[in-house]
């Protein structure tokens, strides 16, 4: 009767958990245990537990604490909790967290079986409650489906029927849940037969899901309705749908999404548009739907940005909260993750808890340190000096001299500041470096009046604009206005021309410097996105109007032409910096077409990732494995997912399918170079670089066997098990095969091993 209950015990007197593990086993549980508090809430994780099993007083995080990090992602589980005493204090603190049961040691057998038999009870009933709106949902489904298709009604509302399997299916692209899915569905009938007059009793039976979707005129659930009603009547979707609901419907149209990780990705892509545009409701709750099991990179990122939300909105403890759920989930996924997670997380909570913030930065060093990636533990380095308010680093400086990556251009609001008051020599040359890749940070720093005096005259070293020097002549420091009425060439009025920054590996994303173009530039006009990545793909190279309608319009004709023309009007606007005044066209009229000009400042993720791949190729053929492991890192870092994967045009299909091909050989590489280091830190980032390529083909045996050897390795044959019949599921469902004979004697030496 218990065997579908799962239940984790966290004791760490190894004596009575072997006790506990033994008699709820004997129930007919299926049982997990630990000893380590970090590995509980880890494990909840990966396991979706109904009861959790727990002692307060631990070493480390006690078991009050862990069952409150459980609860973050299980809000329903049910909780028995040991003790010898009960202080007032953990009294209260379990009344707050809802522990359902209570047991004083010493306590016996019969105890411990009568209290969880009570939450047992508690489980079926959440179980049944769950059974039985799924139920009505599937009830009301085919009564309004019937009533749709009835003679009376179908002529007079053809469309509610497709437009209510149109919903289904968009909201299966963004990993929505089967119940959430289903209460879509039912919403998108009653929206659209509540014009023929339902009965005012629906609404007193209709679950609370259904029934808060339709009394929400904002957010993705009402894009999704509206998207779904035009579609299923041959309308064009309306103009403020986000672009990710687009790219959504495109995919829809190419075929089944298959991929989970495509799905978050376009999830994670809709949340930052929403955010963008200031529909905070909305985007809070397509991060929070990233947020939950099974934990994942675009979890623990939509974690960050729930933080950076709660910020913005004066939450502290939420703010607290989001950005320990956010190391939870990366600590699960590898060391990278972890690091990168880390340095935010501890950039976030600098201002609310500089204690826990350092303890952060100072692991993300570590991590990055154990890793060989001087860069990123320098940034690290540089973000804990300026939290303990010490002189930076010079060596730390020295590691951020080369082209600016995506952390240190973000990095630029805090750190410019301090590298004003530094006496280090390398301070001025980075500070020209990052007010070069962010023209307009000068002009917000003098505007913010939270540089002294001192920082404003060593800004003033650096070429300023007009508008800057104008507000300095009028600062109430007299050397300071010296210093500006002194500057004989101020740059233009307004700045210098931004980096355009053209991210297409997984997320589509375009910058100016650090400042992110709104969907709304383009008129949500997915096509101008995609010509604008495939001039950056041809590297600058001039292509015809003919070639790119033929590309982009095929069956369109004559229209093709004029097709290019509109798009390069919206180019030209979109792109344009806001900053300046003067014209900048990064896209640019030659006689023989368009081409992306040379002339300006642009970079293209894709071709750095092309040109890490010949630099690994090159090292691995001269025989240098450290300067192949730092290339095949970057391209690592550098590949956020497929290229253009929303994208099904001829040459994009074809690029993605080039770039996968590349990138699984390389991960494959960077994880064998990684193994022969043989560290604790390299062992775990080979993990995570397995995971990743098993994201890129769940049927790749040669990762599986390789992630099954680093388990043996680290004398884990439990995992190295746990890994064979996860690829046997995958090759038996996907391809109707065996796992090879390289795996099957990896799966009997681990089982030698137990």
């Amino acid at each position: 009767m218990q065997e579908n209950i799962q239940v984790l015990v966290l004791e760490d007197d190894l004596g009575l958990l072997h006790t506990l593990v033994e008699a709820l086993t004997d129930c007919g549980f299926t049982v997990h245990s630990t000893s380590d508090s970090s590995k509980a809430v880890d494990l909840s994780l990966e396991y979706d537990f109904d009861i959790i099993v727990t002692d307060i007083r631990m070493s480390g995080m006690d078991g009050l604490q862990a069952l409150a990090k459980v609860q973050e992602w299980s809000p329903d589980v049910c909780s028995l909790v040991i003790t010898g005493f009960a202080s007032e204090s953990d009294t209260l603190r379990a009344l707050r967290l809802g522990v359902g049961e209570y047991l004083l040691k010493p306590f016996t057998v019969d105890d411990l079986q009568s209290a969880i038999g009570r939450l047992v009870v508690k489980v079926q009933d959440k179980r049944r409650a769950a059974a039985h709106e799924a139920s009505l949902l599937g009830f009301l489904r085919w009564s309004l489906a019937g009533f749709a298709a009835s003679p009376s009604v179908e002529p007079k509302c053809p469309w509610a029927l497709p437009a209510a399997d149109k919903a289904r299916e968009l909201a299966g692209f963004f990993s929505w849940d089967e119940p959430d899915m289903q209460a879509l569905e039912l919403a998108s009938l009653c929206s659209n037969l509540a014009k023929l007059g339902l009965p005012r009793e629906l609404d007193q039976i209709l679950p609370t899901r259904v029934l808060s979707i339709l009394q929400s005129p904002h957010g993705l659930e009402s894009q999704l309705l509206e998207a779904s009603e035009a579609l299923a009547q041959g309308r064009q979707p309306p103009a403020q749908t986000p672009a990710a609901v687009l790219q959504a419907i495109e995919g829809g149209q190419a075929g089944p999404v298959a991929q989970t990780g495509r799905k978050r990705r376009s999830t994670l892509a809709l949340a930052l548009a929403l955010e963008q545009s200031d529909q905070l409701a909305a985007a809070v709750q397509a991060y929070q739907s990233l947020a939950t099991p099974p934990p994942s990179p675009e979890g623990a990122k939509a974690c960050l940005a729930l933080a950076h939300l709660a910020g913005r909105l004066g939450r502290p403890d939420q703010v607290r909260t989001h950005c320990h759920q956010a190391v939870a989930i990366s600590r699960s996924l590898g060391p990278v993750s972890l690091a990168e997670s880390a340095y935010q997380a501890g950039l976030l909570l600098a201002g609310l808890d500089p204690a826990a913030a350092g303890v952060l930065l100072t692991e993300s060093e570590g991590i990055y340190q154990r890793l060989d990636l001087a860069g990123p533990a320098g940034l690290s380095h540089l973000a804990g000096d300026w939290l303990a308010g010490r002189p930076l680093h010079g060596p730390s400086l020295e590691m951020q001299l080369g082209p600016p990556g995506d952390s240190l251009l973000a990095a630029a609001t805090w750190l410019v500041p301090r590298l004003l008051e530094s006496e280090e020599p390398l301070s001025l040359q980075l500070t020209q470096i990052l007010l070069h890749q962010r023209p307009t940070l000068s002009l917000e720093l003098v505007r913010s009046e939270k540089l002294s005096v001192r920082g404003l005259l060593t800004l003033l070293q650096s070429p300023v604009s007009r508008e800057v020097q104008e507000l300095l002549l009028g600062h109430s420091s007299e050397v300071v206005r010296q210093a500006a009425q002194q500057l004989q060439a101020p740059g233009e009025s307004d700045g210098a021309v931004p980096t355009l920054r053209i991210f297409s590996m997984g997320l589509q994303e375009i910058f100016h410097g650090q400042v992110r173009l709104p969907e709304t530039s383009f008129r949500r006009n997915q096509k101008a996105r995609q010509l604008l990545t495939y001039l950056a793909w041809e590297r600058g190279r001039v292509v015809s109007d003919d070639i790119l309608a033929e590309i982009f319009w095929p069956q369109e004709g004559s229209r093709g032409r004029k097709n290019v023309y509109s798009v390069r009007s919206i180019l030209r606007k979109a792109l344009q910096p806001p900053s300046l005044s003067r014209e900048v066209a990064y896209v640019c009229r030659q006689p023989q077409g368009l081409a992306m000009d040379r002339d300006l400042p642009w970079w293209h993720d894709a071709e750095e990732l092309r040109s890490c791949l010949r630099k690994w190729e090159s090292a691995d053929r001269q025989g240098d494995a450290a300067s192949a492991l730092a290339a095949l890192q970057r391209a690592a870092e550098l590949y956020r997912g497929p290229f253009l994967e929303n994208c099904y045009l001829d040459w994009a299909v074809e690029a993605r399918q080039h770039l996968d091909a590349q990138m699984t050989r390389a991960l494959y590489r960077l994880a064998e170079l990684l193994i022969q280091k043989k560290t604790e830190v390299s062992l775990a980032e080979a993990l995570e670089i397995g995971q990743r390529i098993l994201e890129l083909d769940a049927c790749c045996q040669e990762a599986y066997a390789l992630m099954m050897r680093v388990y043996l390795e680290g004398h884990n044959p439990i995992e190295a098990i746990k890994l064979y019949e996860r690829a046997q599921k995958s090759l038996a469902r996907e391809l109707q095969v065996e796992p090879s004979l390289d795996l099957f004697r990896l799966h009997t030496e681990a089982r030698l091993l137990l």
